[in-house]
């Protein structure tokens, strides 16, 4: 129907505007595997994703970690991203959130 051919053009726009401002914001520190499907997107995440997340947390953008998905609550190196209640700008502006956020973590560790 139209209307489903229209949410997917909305949701495929979502999805490529998060991959590439992720690449964009945080480059060689995160690897996207671009979904064929949902409303999410994962991505290895160099570094402490953990402290990432509460940082970005701590200016009003939430994503989930990979330790948030696991049995025994372990650290591993992944970030879920969700795309579907956002618009293009807003995940724009989250995701400039988020490198900022990493980009204040190397600066204090290089002080």
């Amino acid at each position: 129907s139209r209307h489903v051919r229209r949410a997917r053009r909305v949701y495929l726009g979502r999805r490529e505007v998060l991959v590439a401002e992720l690449r964009r914001a945080l480059g060689d520190r995160v690897a996207v595997e671009v979904p064929s499907g949902g409303l999410a997107v994962w991505a290895r995440v160099e570094g402490d994703v953990e402290g990432l997340r509460d940082r970005a947390l701590a200016r009003g953008v939430m994503f989930f970690v990979g330790k948030d998905f696991t049995f025994d609550h372990r650290s591993i190196p992944y970030a879920r991203f969700g795309f579907g209640s956002l618009d293009e700008k807003e995940l724009a502006r989250a995701v400039r959130v988020v490198g900022d956020a990493a980009a204040r973590r190397r600066r204090a560790m290089h002080r």
